[in-house]
């Protein structure tokens, strides 16, 4: 063999080799690191989401902490129910204040299942002046109890007198 046809064989050897490496070692090896750069960027996607996510709940997290001073505040307004003598004084103490006759008697009331809170009920009958009543109201509405007026019923007695009948329902811990 001449070395013309020695260097030709050398050269078209090469380049087949060289072809063989590219189809079968050089782009294999490309199309996997591709299929390795698109698996990384939706990882990366999916920590960037739950990096969002995470600050997100510390941001809910902050803003409805509650404090231990916030919960005794709430606490403070709900009732016994074993023992509802703060309450029933307050009634008491409060027309007493407002120059009414009160009469307080505890109700047995259904508790509904939309009910998100358990509660004691009373029926109060006040007997009185109607501003004298009103001064009454006033106080009960800035009351230190959770509290809700139902059935509210006025009559007239005598000409300054009015007889007032409500259901209180006070919340209870």
């Amino acid at each position: 063999m001449s070395p013309k046809k020695q260097i030709v064989i050398f050269i078209i050897s090469s380049i087949l080799v060289s072809l063989g490496l590219i189809f079968f070692a050089i782009l294999p090896t490309i199309r996997a690191i591709e299929k390795d750069a698109v698996k990384s960027n939706d990882i990366l996607r999916e920590i960037a989401t739950i990096l969002d996510r995470q600050k997100n709940l510390g941001d809910i997290e902050a803003s409805c902490s509650v404090s231990d001073e916030d919960l005794l505040k709430s606490e403070s307004v709900l009732i016994s129910a074993d023992v509802p003598i703060s309450l029933i004084s307050f009634f008491e103490k409060e027309a007493e204040a407002a120059n009414l006759a009160v009469d307080i008697s505890p109700v047995s009331s259904e508790e509904l299942e939309d009910d998100l809170w358990s509660f004691v009920s009373f029926r109060l009958s006040l007997t009185g002046s109607y501003v004298n009543f009103m001064r009454f109201f006033e106080r009960v509405e800035t009351a230190p109890f959770l509290i809700e007026i139902q059935n509210l019923s006025i009559k007239g007695l005598l000409a300054k007198e009015v007889m007032v009948t409500f259901t209180i329902r006070a919340f209870e811990k």
